[in-house]
């Protein structure tokens, strides 16, 4: 990180109150996944979320397909990426993809997603029998 600036957002751990180590920051990025190509990437300070880094990235997604952890689902997230023109495949916890909507061969399975009760977790709004 550059000398002079202030580094309080982006300060990492705390021991006694006071800064441990040297300052951090958090880097998301999005990679192509044949060529490990990183197409995009956004940095952000230790303590904020990399799901809000990935929203900044949506635009740049446009026509692609992208792959998210279980750790990115969310309402915002989603909608960012679906009206840039993006497509998603997102690995969520059983607890958020409870509701099957279609049984794969292989014994996995395509799901409505539910975050945390929200009507709107799905871009299209609730669905059938909500």
């Amino acid at each position: 990180m550059a000398v002079g600036i202030n580094h309080q957002d982006r300060a990492g751990p705390v021991k006694n109150g006071q800064p441990a180590g040297f300052p951090q920051a958090r880097v998301v990025t999005l990679t192509e996944c044949g060529t490990h190509a990183q197409i995009d990437a956004a940095v952000g300070g230790f303590r904020g979320g990399e799901p809000e880094l990935a929203i900044k990235m949506a635009g740049t997604a446009g026509g692609m397909l992208v792959v998210m952890d279980r750790g990115f689902p969310g309402v915002a997230l989603w909608k960012a990426y679906t009206e840039a023109g993006a497509h998603l495949l997102i690995r969520a916890r059983s607890s958020v993809a409870a509701r099957p909507v279609e049984h794969l061969p292989d014994g996995t399975y395509l799901a409505r997603m539910n975050l945390a009760g929200q009507k709107g977790a799905h871009p299209g709004g609730a669905g059938p029998g909500d």
